[in-house]
C-alpha cells in the first residue's frame, strides 16, 4: 500500500512542476563509547541501534552505528525524538543491576533527542562471556562420542545449553553467562537399550550420579576454563512398561506421562530427557495407551498421567511404582472419574462473620515431591456460595490440606463427621466423601 501511495505522490509532484518530498533527516548528533564492565577496555564492532519509541514520521526503522578499534561511535542525522538505545554484540552481556535477577542480554537506555543536539557520554558496559571445555569418557574408558552434556547454570533461571561431544569425546561451551554452572553428561538415548546391565543414567561433573554431590563450575567474564572431564556413569537402571486405562470416556489417547521419584537422592531431573522437562527419558506411547519408560533407577515413584476427556475436563491419575533391580512390565494408571470436596463455612466468632464472603478455599495434596507435582496435581480455588457452602470438583484420591484467603483470616478447625481432622489432613477415597465444617477465624 505504501509503494502505490509513494508512486501516487511522485506523480502528483512531478505533474505539478514540485519536486517529490524526501525522508526528513535530523541535525542532530549521539555518540558514546563501549567499554568491559571487568576491565573498563574498549570493545570492537559493538552495533548501536536507536529505534524510536514513537512513530516519527519516515523514520520507522533503527538507526544503526558501530564502534572503532577504540570502542567508540557516533550516529549523525539523528531526527529530534525520544528512542530505546541498544548495544549489542554476540558472545557479551548488559551488566547485572542491584535489582537484575540475571545478566541481560544487551543493555539498554532511553535518550530523548532535540533538534540540532549533541548528545555526548552515551556510554555502555558489556560483559563479555566465557567458556567451558572438557572430555567425556563412558565408562570403559573410551571417549564418548556424540554424548550430550549440558551446562546448567544455579544462579538464575536461564535456560540450560546443550552440545555433544565429537569423536574424540570432547566438548565446548561458549559465550555462557557469567555464574555457576553443573555440567552433566548422558550418552545419546539411540545408544540405550533395554537391558538393565547395559543402561547408564544422567552424570554430572566430576563423576557422580547426585546433582546435590555435583561440583559447580563457576564461570567468570571471559573466563576459559578447560578440563572439566568426568564418565558418564555406569548404574544398574531398568525400563518400566504398563498402560494407561480409562473409566471416563477422552478426547483422544494422548497423554502427558510424568515420573516422580519419592527419594530426594533421585532428582527429577535424573529421570527426565535432557530435551524435555515434562515426558521422562525415552518415554514412548502407543495407540492403545501403552507406555514404555527406559533408563529408571531402583527408587520409589509416582507414575502420573495427564490427559482432557470428551468433556473437556482435565484428568490426572497416579499410580505408585516400587523399581528394583528387574524391568516392570504391567503397570497400570487408571483414569477414573475425580471426586469432590464439599462443605460449609462457619464463622468462629462474630468478628468474622461479615468477611466470610471474602474468604477463598484452596485445596493442595498434603505431600507432594516437587514443584512440577504440585503443579500437575493443583485445583483451581472456590468461593462459597451466600450460605457458606462450597465444592472443589475434578479431587483425585489422596492426601490434602485446606488454606484459605484473604490472609488476615485463618482456618481455626476442619470437622468431618463431627469429629476434627485439622491435625490429621483430609484423605480422600474412592466414592462420595461426608462433607466438611471448615470454621475460620481471626488470623494470629
Amino acid at each position: 500500500m505504501r509503494i502505490y501511495t509513494w508512486v501516487a505522490i511522485l506523480s502528483l509532484a512531478w505533474t505539478q512542476g514540485v519536486p517529490p518530498p524526501s525522508p526528513p533527516k535530523g541535525s542532530s548528533i549521539v555518540e558514546g563509547a563501549v567499554l568491559r564492565s571487568d576491565k573498563q577496555e574498549p570493545i570492537p564492532e559493538v552495533l548501536i541501534s536507536m529505534t524510536p519509541t514513537t512513530y516519527q514520521g519516515a523514520q520507522l526503522t533503527p538507526l544503526t552505528g558501530w564502534t572503532d578499534n577504540a570502542g567508540r561511535f557516533t550516529i549523525e542525522n539523528v531526527p529530534q525524538g525520544t528512542y530505546r538505545v541498544t548495544a549489542h554484540r554476540d558472545g557479551y552481556f548488559g551488566p547485572v543491576t542491584e535489582s537484575s535477577t540475571e545478566i541481560p542480554l544487551e543493555p539498554s537506555l532511553t535518550l530523548t533527542v532535540g533538534a540540532q543536539d549533541r548528545k555526548s557520554g552515551v556510554d555502555f558496559l558489556l560483559t563479555p562471556g566465557g567458556a567451558i571445555a572438557g572430555l567425556i569418557e563412558a565408562p570403559t574408558g573410551r571417549p564418548a562420542f556424540s554424548a550430550v552434556v549440558r551446562a546448567i547454570p544455579i544462579d538464575g533461571p536461564g535456560e540450560a545449553a546443550t552440545v555433544n561431544t565429537n569423536d574424540r569425546g570432547e566438548y565446548r561451551f561458549f559465550w555462557l553467562r557469567p555464574g555457576r554452572y553443573l555440567i552433566s553428561s548422558v550418552p545419546p538415548w539411540k545408544s540405550i537399550d533395554d537391558q538393565p546391565a547395559d543402561n547408564y543414567t544422567l552424570s554430572y561433573y566430576p563423576g557422580t550420579t547426585d546433582a546435590s554431590s555435583a561440583t559447580a563450575i563457576e564461570l567468570t567474564a571471559g573466563g576459559d576454563i578447560r578440563g572439566v572431564n568426568f564418565s558418564y556413569r555406569g548404574t544398574l537402571t531398568v525400563t518400566v512398561k504398563g498402560k494407561v486405562t480409562s473409566t471416563v470416556p477422552l478426547m483422544q489417547n494422548s497423554f502427558d506421562l510424568y515420573l516422580f521419584p519419592h527419594e530426594s537422592s533421585i532428582s527429577e531431573s535424573q529421570v527426565r530427557s535432557p530435551t524435555s522437562a515434562r515426558v521422562p527419558n525415552a518415554a514412548t506411547f502407543s495407540d492403545q495407551g501403552q507406555f514404555e519408560i527406559r533408563s529408571v533407577r531402583p527408587g520409589t515413584y509416582d507414575v502420573g498421567v495427564e490427559t482432557t476427556g470428551a468433556d473437556y475436563r482435565r484428568y490426572v491419575a497416579l499410580t505408585p511404582i516400587v523399581v528394583g533391580s528387574a524391568n516392570l512390565d504391567d503397570v497400570t494408571v487408571n483414569i477414573q472419574q475425580p471426586g469432590a470436596i464439599t462443605g460449609t463455612v462457619i464463622a468462629a466468632d462474630a468478628s468474622v462473620q461479615g468477611e466470610l464472603a471474602t474468604v477463598r478455599i484452596q485445596v493442595q495434596r498434603s505431600s507432594t515431591r516437587s514443584a512440577e507435582m504440585t503443579n500437575l496435581l493443583r485445583l483451581p480455588g472456590v468461593s462459597p456460595d451466600a450460605a457458606g457452602r462450597f465444592t472443589i470438583s475434578a479431587v483425585t484420591a489422596g492426601g490434602y490440606r485446606l488454606t484459605i484467603q484473604p490472609p488476615s483470616l485463618s482456618i481455626v478447625d476442619v470437622r468431618q463427621n463431627g469429629k476434627s481432622i485439622l491435625n490429621d489432613g483430609l484423605t480422600i477415597n474412592d466414592g462420595p466423601q461426608p462433607p466438611l465444617e471448615v470454621v475460620v477465624g481471626r488470623a494470629q
